[in-house]
C-alpha cells in the first residue's frame, strides 16, 4: 500500500479466507482511501490467520483473481465504474456477493495525507512484527527459556511429565504425540485447565510440555499458563507436530 501512495499507483486489493473473499481498490481518485487510512495500525502477530492455519478454498482465490484482472483492466483503461471506495464481499457458501461504502481519505494518515510522515518505505517486518511472506512462518511470543526442541523432549519422554496437545479436537483425531492430552487453547485461555489439572499443577517438579501443529498457538498457550503458575516448569514444543514430522519421525503424518 505504501509503495503504491509513494508512486502514485492505485492498488487492486484482493484476500480470501475459508469460503469468503474480499475485493477493493485502494488510493484511486481523490476520495478514496487508501489502505493505511482504515488500517493504520497492524494487528498482533498471533491474530493474524496465515493461510495454512485458516485454510482457503482454492475456487475462492479464483473468483477474486478473476475480479482483481477486470478491476486492473478498468482502472488502466478508465472505463467502467472500479471498486473505489468499496468493497466487495464474497459469500461462497451462499454464492452472495455485497457491495458496501468504505469512508473516505483519512486527513491524518501518515501516507496519503497533505503532510505525510511516512515518505519513503520502511521496514515492515519490523513495523508489523512478522515476516513479509505467508508461508507458515513462526512467531517468537515467549522467551527462549521457556521452549524446547524435539530433541530435548525425547530426552524427557522415559520422566514423568504432562505432554498438553492445545489444537481443536478435530485435529487432534487426525494425529497425535503417543501420551499427549488434547485441551483446546480456548479450554486454557479459559481456565478450564487448572480443575482439570489440579493434581499435575500442584507438582511443580512435573514437567509441562504444550504443543500444537507448528508451534504457535504452544507459545500463547503457555504465555497464559506461565503468567498463572510462575513457578512451574511450562514449556513449549518449537516448531510443534511439524518439527517432529521433519526432524524425528518422517512417518508421523502432516496436515
Amino acid at each position: 500500500n505504501d509503495a503504491c501512495v509513494l508512486l502514485n499507483k492505485p492498488l487492486v486489493s484482493g484476500s480470501a479466507l475459508q469460503f469468503d473473499g474480499q475485493l477493493t481498490v485502494y488510493h484511486y481518485g481523490d476520495t478514496c482511501p487508501c489502505y493505511r487510512c482504515l488500517f493504520p495500525v497492524p494487528p498482533p502477530p498471533h491474530a493474524v490467520t496465515n493461510c495454512g492455519d485458516g485454510g482457503v478454498m482454492g475456487a475462492i482465490t479464483g473468483v477474486i483473481g478473476s475480479m482483481q484482472a477486470l478491476e486492473a483492466i478498468k482502472v488502466a483503461t478508465g472505463v467502467g465504474e472500479t471498486f473505489a471506495g468499496k468493497l466487495l464481499i464474497f459469500d461462497g457458501m451462499n454464492g452472495i456477493f455485497r457491495n458496501i461504502k468504505l469512508r473516505g481519505r483519512s486527513r491524518d494518515c501518515k501516507v496519503c495525507s497533505e503532510n505525510p510522515m511516512i515518505t519513503q518505505l520502511i521496514d515492515y517486518e519490523q513495523f508489523c512484527s512478522m515476516h513479509a511472506s505467508d508461508d507458515d512462518q513462526p512467531l517468537q511470543l515467549i522467551p527462549s527459556e521457556e521452549r524446547i526442541d524435539v530433541f530435548q523432549y525425547i530426552d524427557m519422554r522415559s520422566q514423568p511429565h504432562l505432554l498438553i496437545d492445545v489444537r481443536p479436537q478435530n485435529e487432534f483425531e487426525i494425529c497425535r504425540l503417543p501420551s499427549s492430552v488434547n485441551v483446546p487453547l480456548k479450554e486454557i485461555l479459559d481456565n478450564k485447565f487448572i480443575e482439570r489439572f489440579a493434581n499435575e499443577l500442584a507438582d511443580e517438579k512435573l514437567p509441562i510440555v504444550v504443543l500444537c501443529r507448528r508451534g504457535n498457538d504452544s507459545q500463547i498457550a503457555v504465555q497464559h499458563m506461565c503468567n498463572k503458575f510462575p513457578s512451574h516448569a511450562i514449556r513449549d514444543l518449537i516448531g510443534g507436530l511439524y518439527a517432529w514430522h521433519y526432524k524425528v519421525d518422517k512417518d508421523f503424518p502432516i496436515y
